[in-house]
């Protein structure tokens, strides 16, 4: 196995800072592997070279090597300045203008109307909060083509200001369920001052016409109405963790029971309004499925 140190170059020369004890110069590890972690490349210059010098040892000759890093800017804030879906803007929360990784999402001052999804649904690959203009200022659609957003599974995000409209999801997509959002498992989703109305979940697994919830959801003055299911949870169902505060669940439907929440976990209700909601079933408000414990 060899020993010895690396020394790590960035562009010609310039010695590469890394964070661990050492600096640009790393000694091998038990493994023969030199591992140099740094945050100070930038996107300026990029695609850029790093190499690495080995030194050599009483059985290993001195080598080097190089490797070309292209570094993608990204924003933070990242402003929407349109509504149209054209690519620049939609399709995945990392397209609205390149928002960095546990950054803010904003819209440009004065933009209102209706951003109608085009190229599928919104994917929050990355923590994120979005902050809209108001609920009654811009809506996010899908048009009935599709879903709205969809937290993917570990990531932590923070809507609020917006309406979340016009979803509709099929048998073959993560199983009919959550018309407008699917909060996908170990994910968080808060929702503030946001509507989510009129989204379906309309094949027979259908299942939270306005949410699915598999990690966290948590809802804030936020009013889930007209949301529709073919079988469990029009406006929510929750197999995950699901809070709800000074927000109001109604006019929601389901096809079999839980017409505002079919309910499997955890579930906290303050201050809030259910009401007008309707099931063919159990539970034209909720259905709960859940047993804290013995």
């Amino acid at each position: 196995m060899p020993t010895g140190t690396v020394t790590f170059t960035i562009d010609g020369g310039t010695p590469l800072v890394c964070t661990e004890p050492g600096g640009s110069t790393q000694t091998l590890n038990g493994s023969g592997v030199a591992q140099c972690t740094t945050s100070t490349i930038t996107a300026a210059g990029s695609p850029h070279t790093i190499k690495g010098d080995y030194n050599g040892d009483s059985v290993f000759d001195p080598s080097s090597g190089t490797v070309q890093q292209t570094i993608n800017p990204c924003d933070n804030p990242s402003v929407v300045t349109k509504t149209a879906d054209d690519g620049s803007m939609a399709h995945s929360v990392t397209r609205w203008q390149n928002v960095c990784p546990n950054g803010a999402v904003t819209f440009q001052a004065g933009l209102a109307g209706t951003i109608t999804l085009t190229t599928g649904q919104l994917e929050v690959d990355k923590n994120v909060t979005i902050t809209g203009p108001g609920a009654a200022v811009v809506t996010v659609t899908a048009n009935n083509s599709g879903r709205v957003f969809n937290v993917q599974t570990g990531k932590t995000a923070s809507i609020s200001g917006l309406t979340i409209s016009g979803g509709n999801v099929l048998n073959a997509d993560q199983s009919g369920r959550g018309g407008g959002i699917y909060v996908n498992t170990s994910a968080s989703l808060t929702l503030t001052n946001c509507v989510v109305s009129g989204n379906k979940a309309l094949d027979t697994n259908g299942g939270g016409g306005g949410a699915y919830n598999g990690g966290t959801l948590i809802l804030i003055s936020t009013t889930f109405s007209g949301n529709q299911s073919a079988l469990e949870g029009g406006a929510i169902r929750n197999d995950g963790t699901l809070s709800l505060t000074n927000s109001a669940l109604s006019g929601n439907t389901a096809g079999t029971s839980g017409a505002a929440i079919q309910n499997g976990g955890p579930l906290a209700i303050y201050n809030s309004t259910l009401s007008g909601n309707t099931a063919t079933g159990d539970g034209g408000a909720i259905r709960n499925d859940y047993a804290a414990g013995p």
